[in-house]
């Protein structure tokens, strides 16, 4: 509380304490009938004792200002560290501690000894300057606390002076600590932004709010040429002369609104060339949330442009290569209403519409859809937008009024985000394939049918001729017990002859069945050990004692139907026991594992085949003798051909004249 309002509360209440008392002296005088006189004389007292007061008051002040209470009060409670020291560094006074000393630390000792060395001539020599001089003078030392971190003072010195005479120097030392870390945090996030901007390849300026470049980076020297000579100055004189209005309401934009993104224009170099540019610009806050600079980078798009140039070029030269394509490229936004945005100019030759009438109208690709592959076409867009393409095929009602086959591959385009954009696709006529294919589909129904027939033809025909060739046979039994003593030579050769020939029709006709009930039946499939059903098939064929049957490894345990490859191994043991020419006959069977198939081999010492009938051995009633020498039907090696395919395998054979044939098929370890 100062002078003036102490004694002014002081004067307020010895006013109210006097007034109580005139008062009453008052209302004594009124009872009395002189108030009129009285009421003077309170008047002229009250302003005689108030002046008194105030005289006081004052006096009473004075004595304390003028005291050292005062000062010693006014010092200690200073926020400044105020030392008295005398010209050999002595500290006479401390107005309180500096942090990590008592001041009975401190008061009696040497100050020098608590200033860092790389200051201590500096507090020296400024000391003793005012010492001399009688001017004051000042400093900025920085040293570290006792247990704490390095603290910075900002320290005034002052002479205290008696009769004329430096008596000893006050030091008024306050504590800039605080504004030194702070200072020292900013230079160090502007080094930071300083490395940042030059580590940045593209060119950045910083422009304050009156819109003067104030900083730029190396990269902006590098493409444009400018040096220091650009501060100060508007970015417009570095831009060209037709960009200048755009470019202009571009940066208010971002003034405005805090921002502008991909922002074209063309600056100019030094050396006056252009260079296209594209500007982003930021509008940067202070502390206090005013905007302070705006920081604009540019991007050299000189490439871009080019690219762009190459892209028009190739677009032109693209459009004429697809027009005279029979596929039609389109194009349409991935969102909103997917709008068409391109149709070839070829669309005209395949569907007869105009490019126009696809782009013009919205409803035009759906309306011309054949309605039931409206829904095909529909479904394929999800499977665009999650796999990024898909095939579709669809008709499309042609401008003559027929409906054509479309062949569709649309693919999605994303930006750079992986964002959808639009949808491009390739489709072709491909109506006469269809066309094509609907025939040949209906020529393989048709050879299926006549298959069919002709399967059930050979299987009627051969049941049918079994009665009366039983008949024949049965006649020719009869004719060969009772009546061959009395036939000649030539009538016997004769019955041998019927009799042989109705034998071997008997198996013709048992090994045509055989082949026609291939095609007309079908077994479950069953796990099979081989090494038991050939050893039964061996027993099955009781081979002479002049040849012997080996199975050279151990057989598998196979997938397959039992009774056809039964079949399978009883043809080709049956052939290689029958045309053995050897008077010690060998038959091997092997077995190896390759590349998910079971490999079989058939191997006999026998004649052997001729290398120009491989295939033919394989063909249905061909023999390799005379039917006269041989009761073969030429059906065997067919059957075994047809239900090895059956199974998903091959057969073939391997052979050398006069050393023996080995007959090989293969059968999947994985059936369907």
């Amino acid at each position: 509380m100062n002078y003036k309002s102490r004694a002014k509360k002081l004067r307020q209440q010895e006013a109210e304490n006097f007034l109580e008392d005139l008062e009453e002296e008052l209302d004594e005088g009124t009872e009395q009938g002189n108030g009129i006189h009285m009421r003077e004389q309170v008047d002229d007292k009250f302003q005689e004792e108030l002046e008194t007061l105030v005289d006081t008051d004052r006096k009473q002040y004075q004595e304390w200002w003028e005291s050292e209470e005062w000062w010693r009060s006014l010092v200690q409670n200073a926020p400044n560290i105020i030392i008295v020291v005398d010209r050999d560094g002595t500290v006479r006074y401390i107005n309180h501690a500096v942090p990590g000393f008592t001041m009975e630390d401190v008061v009696g000792t040497i100050m020098y000894d608590y200033i860092p060395s790389s200051y201590r001539n500096l507090v020296k020599e400024t000391i003793e300057r005012v010492f001399d001089t009688g001017e004051p003078s000042g400093y900025e030392t920085g040293g570290a606390r006792p247990n704490s971190r390095d603290a910075w003072f900002d320290t005034r010195v002052g002479p205290i002076t008696r009769e004329g005479r430096v008596e000893a120097v006050v030091l008024f030392a306050t504590d800039i600590t605080e504004r030194k870390h702070a200072e020292k945090a900013l230079l160090e996030v502007e080094e930071r932004l300083i490395t940042i901007m030059e580590s940045i390849s593209d060119p950045i300026v910083i422009m304050n709010m009156e819109g003067g470049i104030t900083q730029f980076n190396q990269a902006f020297t590098q493409t444009l040429g400018w040096g220091e000579e650009v501060k100060g100055k508007l970015p417009m004189e570095f831009v060209a002369e037709r960009d200048i209005e755009g470019t202009a309401a571009g940066i208010m934009e971002c003034y405005e609104t805090g921002y502008v993104r991909n922002f074209e224009f063309a600056a100019l170099t030094k050396d006056n060339r252009e260079i296209p540019v594209h500007l982003g610009a930021t509008l940067m806050k202070g502390a206090d949330g005013d905007p302070e600079d705006l920081v604009a980078v540019l991007r050299d798009i000189t490439e871009l442009k080019e690219s762009e140039k190459e892209t028009i070029a190739a677009r032109e030269r693209l459009q004429r290569l697809i027009s005279s394509s029979p596929t039609v490229v389109y194009s349409f936004k991935a969102y909103g209403d997917f709008e068409t945005t391109f149709v070839s100019d070829n669309i005209t030759s395949v569907l007869g519409y105009e490019p126009a009438q696809f782009l013009e109208e919205r409803d035009f690709w759906a309306s011309h859809l054949h309605p039931e592959d409206a829904p095909t076409l529909f479904a394929s867009l999800p499977r665009v937008f999650e796999h990024g393409v898909d095939t579709v095929e669809y008709r499309f009602l042609h401008k003559d009024g027929t409906y054509r086959w479309c062949h569709d591959e649309p693919k999605l385009i994303t930006d750079t985000e992986g964002h959808p954009v639009e949808i491009v696709g390739s489709m072709i006529d491909i109506t006469e394939r269809k066309q094509a294919e609907e025939r040949q589909t209906e020529l393989l129904n048709e050879l299926q049918r006549v298959n069919q027939e002709l399967t059930d033809f050979a299987y009627i025909v051969s049941h049918d001729l079994k009665a009366p060739l039983r008949g024949i046979t049965s006649l020719a039994d009869w004719l060969a017990s009772d009546y061959r003593d009395s036939l000649d030579e030539m009538g016997r050769e004769q019955l041998d002859l019927l009799m042989n020939r109705t034998r071997r029709m008997d198996n013709l006709i048992d090994g045509i069945l055989q082949y026609s009930r291939l095609g007309r039946s079908k077994e479950e499939a069953e796990e099979v050990n081989l090494d038991t059903l050939v050893s039964q098939v061996i027993d099955a064929i009781d081979p002479p004692e002049n040849i012997e049957i080996q199975v050279a490894t151990e057989l598998p345990t196979i997938v397959c139907e039992k009774i056809r490859i039964q079949q399978v191994f009883q043809n080709l043991l049956s052939n290689a026991v029958k045309y053995m020419d050897k008077p010690q006959g060998l038959i091997a069977i092997s077995c190896a594992d390759i590349d998910g198939y079971w490999k079989f081999g058939v191997t006999d010492n026998g004649p052997g085949i001729e290398e120009k009938y491989y295939d033919k051995i394989f063909q249905i009633f061909q023999t390799l003798k005379p039917r006269d020498e041989t009761e073969s039907t030429g059906i065997g090696l067919s059957i075994v051909k047809r239900i090895i395919e059956m199974h998903g395998g091959e057969v073939w054979v391997e052979s050398k004249v006069g050393e023996g044939s080995t007959f090989s098929f293969s059968i999947p370890k994985e059936t369907n």
